[in-house]
């Protein structure tokens, strides 16, 4: 679980959202290195609902929330130098904003295989707290609207500051998604958490350190 590839500015109010992209780029050579690869949400909903084969050995998912610029021009090239893929979950209304991406990048990103596009709702609200109309709007019209902007389903969903219910989950069903993380810690996936699914936030860690976070149980406080 990522937000910014890029060193935190001086006097940042959340530094631990910030990964330079040193930092990440040693978090793949280490991945690379002990033989991980990736796939993407929509792989993991299809195996976990029909059975369907993962095409890697040791599946990872690199997933990115809110849709920042530094994605697109730091994390993105990485991605391809390294041949692994990651899914950027967007605010469909930050589109287009300084500090965000663009349309056109999303569209050139999904065109190059190495990137999904999910959906982060309409404008980042905590679903928790809105009510059952507006839940329901934000978190089916981004996907409506993000579609049309990128030219392909979108199937993946994340919540905004990790807030939901499981109101939220049918609504994420009912809207047509296939999968959705939260930002419980975990590892250990299952059909029961396809709405749900865990997050490791890997924050500085690198090499060995980095293999032992993703190795060792880590217990959902859920």
């Amino acid at each position: 679980m990522y937000h910014y590839i890029s060193n935190p500015p001086r006097g940042s109010r959340l530094p631990g959202l910030f990964i330079g992209p040193v930092v990440f780029e040693t978090q793949l050579k280490t991945l690379k290195s002990a033989g991980y690869g990736t796939i993407l949400p929509k792989d993991l909903g299809e195996y976990l609902t029909s059975g369907q084969a993962l095409t890697e050995k040791n599946p990872i998912i690199l997933s990115f929330d809110d849709g920042y610029e530094d994605f697109y021009t730091t994390a993105f090239p990485l991605l391809k130098k390294y041949n692994y893929k990651g899914i950027l979950y967007v605010i469909y209304d930050f589109m287009d904003k300084p500090g965000y991406i663009t349309r056109e990048q999303a569209q050139e990103m999904v065109a190059s295989g190495f990137v999904e596009i999910g959906s982060h709702t309409l404008d980042h609200v905590n679903l928790s707290q809105t009510s059952d109309a507006e839940a329901l709007r934000q978190i089916s019209e981004s996907r409506k609207k993000l579609s049309e902007a990128i030219g392909t389903p979108v199937l993946d969903f994340a919540y905004p500051f990790g807030g939901f219910n499981y109101r939220d989950e049918g609504f994420v069903r009912q809207a047509g998604y296939l999968t959705a993380v939260s930002t419980y810690p975990g590892e250990m996936q299952s059909t029961n958490q396809i709405y749900s699914l865990y997050r490791i936030r890997p924050g500085q860690k690198i090499n060995a350190d980095l293999l032992k976070l993703i190795r060792e149980p880590v217990i959902s406080n859920r």
